[in-house]
C-alpha cells in the first residue's frame, strides 16, 4: 500500500501497494494481483462455455488418408489378382475386403451409439442404433454368402446373391422408415448379429434344399435390374430424411448406390474385366464412404463426451469457488461478530467503564458493524481510496484487547491507497490467529518501509513448525489439533495479493511469530 507522505494531495495515487508481514516469524507474498482472477478467488471467465466441433478439414484429410493405406494397396492386389487368377477370384477377394471395411463401420458407429447416450439428441441416437443394425447385419451375410458361394452351381452364383441382396435393401428401405420413428428396441450389435446369422442361415437352407435349374438367364437379369432399383430406391428414401444432417444423408444415399451398383456390375459380366475392375473401385468407394463416415460420428460423439465434460469440471471449479466463499465469508463474520459481542457485552455489564474506554468500545462498535454491514450486503470489491491505516487498525486492536488479547500498539499517521475493509479484514485475521495460536502479548507495529506501508505482527507463542510452512497460505491448511479451519492465513494472502501488496512470513528474534 502506498504511503502518504506529508497531505493527501502528495499521495502516490499511482502506487496500489499494500504489504502485511506477520514477521519476524511474518509474511512476503510478491503481490500484483493474478491475471484472469476475480476477488473470490475464480477464475475468471469461469462460465465461457467452450464449444467443440468436428473440422471439416480433418474429414478431408481422414478420406485421404484411408483411400491411400487402404483402396491404394488393395486395388493393386486385386489387379495383380485379375492377371494370375481370373475376374471371378478378383471379385470374391474384393467383396470380402469391402464388407470387411463395413463391419469396422458398424463397429464404429456402434460405439457412436453407445456414447451419445439418449439426453443430447435422441434422433441422432435413433440413427445410429438402425444404422448399426443394418451394416452389421448386411456385412456379416454378404461375408458369409462369398465364403459359400464357391461350391455351388454357377446359375445359383448369380440368381441366389440377387435374391438376398434385393431382400436386404427392401429391409433397408423398411429400417430407414423405421430410424424416423421407432427407438431401436434392444442393442443394436446384438440385433445387427442375429439379423446377419439369421439371413446367412435362409441362404444356407435355400442354397441346400432348391432346385439350381430354377432360374434363367433372362430372370436373373430381371432381377439384377430390380436389385438396382431397389438401391436406388433406397437411396432416395434416405435423402428424404431431413431430421438427418444432409452430410449423413448424402453420404449414406451415396455408399447405398455404390455397393448396389457394384452388386450389379459383378452379375453383368464376371468374365469383362473392366467390368469386374469398375465393380471393385465401387466396392472400395463405398465402403471407404462409410468408414469415413463412422468415424466422423464416433469422433464427433467423442468430442462431445469432452465437451461435457470440460463444462462439468467448469461448474464443479464453479461451485468449490462459491463455497470456498462462502466459507470465507462465514469466517470473517464469525471474527467480526465474536468481537462485537464481546464489547457489548462489556458495555452492558461493566458500570466501571471509564470514560474513554467506552468511547473506544462505541467508535470499535460503530466501526465494526459498518463493516458487518458491508461484509454482508456488498459482494464486490470497493475502488481503492485514500485511507488512514491507523483509523483502520485502530478499531481491531479495541476489540482484540476486549477479549484478552494483549495487543501492544502505537498509531501512527500514515495514509495509503487500497479497500479499508480488506486491510481490516487481514489485521483481524493476523491477531484472531495470534490470539488462538501465539501468546498473550501481540506487537503490532505499522511503519513506512521502502514505499510500502508495512503492517507487522508479532507474537510470544511457540511459533510455527517447519512441516506446517509450505503449506501455510493454502485454503485448509491446519494442523490436526487446531481448532481452526485453516483459511485465515489464505484469505489474507489473496487479499493482499489482489491490493497489490503481499502477505509474508519471516523468523522473529523473540518467542513465536
Amino acid at each position: 500500500m502506498a504511503p502518504d507522505r506529508g497531505r493527501p494531495s502528495h499521495i502516490w495515487t499511482h502506487r496500489r501497494d499494500m504489504k502485511s508481514v506477520e514477521p519476524r516469524d511474518g509474511v512476503r507474498v510478491n503481490c500484483e494481483a493474478p491475471s484472469g482472477v476475480t476477488r473470490s478467488g475464480r477464475p475468471a471467465g469461469l462460465g465461457d462455455k467452450r464449444m467443440l466441433g468436428v473440422d471439416v478439414r480433418k474429414d478431408v484429410r481422414t478420406v485421404l488418408a484411408l483411400g491411400l493405406a487402404v483402396v491404394g494397396p488393395v486395388s493393386l492386389a486385386l489387379l495383380l489378382m485379375l492377371n494370375s487368377r481370373g475376374p471371378n477370384a478378383a471379385m470374391r477377394s474384393s467383396e470380402m475386403v469391402t464388407y470387411a471395411l463395413v463391419l469396422a463401420a458398424s463397429v464404429f458407429v456402434y460405439f457412436h451409439w453407445r456414447m451419445v447416450g439418449v439426453a443430447p439428441s435422441q434422433g441422432s441416437r435413433r440413427l445410429a442404433g438402425w444404422l448399426t443394425v443394418a451394416l452389421l447385419a448386411a456385412s456379416l451375410q454378404k461375408l458369409g454368402q462369398v465364403a459359400m458361394i464357391d461350391p455351388v452351381p454357377a446359375v445359383w452364383r448369380d440368381f441366389w446373391p440377387l435374391v438376398s441382396q434385393t431382400v436386404i435393401l427392401v429391409v433397408l428401405i423398411a429400417m430407414t422408415y423405421l430410424a424416423a420413428r421407432v427407438d431401436v428396441p434392444r442393442d443394436p450389435a446384438l440385433l445387427g448379429a442375429i439379423g446377419g446369422l439369421l439371413l446367412t442361415g435362409g441362404t444356407i437352407v435355400v442354397l441346400r434344399f432348391t432346385d439350381p435349374s430354377l432360374p434363367s438367364r433372362t430372370g436373373i437379369q430381371l432381377l439384377n435390374a430390380l436389385m438396382l432399383l431397389a438401391g436406388v430406391m433406397l437411396a432416395w428414401t434416405i435423402w428424404q430424411r431431413t431430421h438427418v444432417s444432409a452430410k449423413v444423408r448424402g453420404q449414406l444415399a451415396l455408399a447405398a448406390v455404390l455397393l448396389t451398383l457394384a452388386q450389379s456390375l459383378a452379375h453383368l459380366d464376371t468374365h469383362n474385366r473392366w467390368v469386374v475392375t469398375l465393380a471393385v473401385v465401387a466396392n472400395f468407394q463405398g465402403a471407404l464412404v462409410l468408414l469415413t463416415l463412422s468415424q466422423s460420428l464416433l469422433r464427433s460423439s467423442i468430442l462431445g463426451h469432452q465437451d461435457e465434460l470440460m463444462m462439468l469440471q467448469e461448474t464443479l471449479a464453479k461451485a468449490r469457488a462459491d463455497v470456498l466463499e462462502e466459507r470465507e465469508l462465514l469466517h470473517e463474520v464469525g471474527s467480526t461478530v465474536a468481537g462485537i459481542t464481546t464489547a457489548s457485552r462489556v458495555m452492558s455489564q461493566d458500570s466501571r467503564l471509564t470514560h474513554e474506554r467506552r468511547q473506544r468500545l462505541e467508535q470499535m462498535l460503530t466501526a465494526e458493524l459498518a463493516r458487518l454491514d458491508r461484509l454482508m450486503t456488498s459482494r464486490h470489491p470497493e475502488p481503492a481510496r485514500v485511507i488512514d491505516v491507523s483509523e483502520v487498525v485502530e478499531p481491531l486492536v479495541t476489540s482484540h484487547r476486549e477479549r484478552g488479547l494483549d495487543v501492544q500498539w502505537t498509531p501512527q499517521e500514515l495514509h495509503a491507497v487500497g479497500d479499508p475493509d480488506d486491510l481490516a479484514e487481514v489485521v483481524n485475521i493476523l491477531l484472531e490467529n495470534a490470539r488462538r495460536h501465539g501468546g498473550q502479548t501481540v506487537l503490532l507495529e505499522v511503519s513506512d518501509s521502502d514505499g510500502y506501508v508495512e503492517v507487522t505482527c508479532s507474537d510470544n507463542g511457540p511459533g510455527i513448525a517447519d512441516e506446517v510452512r509450505p503449506q501455510l497460505f493454502d485454503s485448509g491448511a491446519r494442523r490436526s489439533d487446531s481448532p481452526g479451519q485453516g483459511l485465515g492465513l489464505s484469505i489474507a494472502q489473496r487479499l493482499m495479493s489482489e491490493c497489490g501488496g503481499s502477505l509474508e512470513l519471516a523468523d522473529s528474534v523473540r518467542p513465536g511469530l
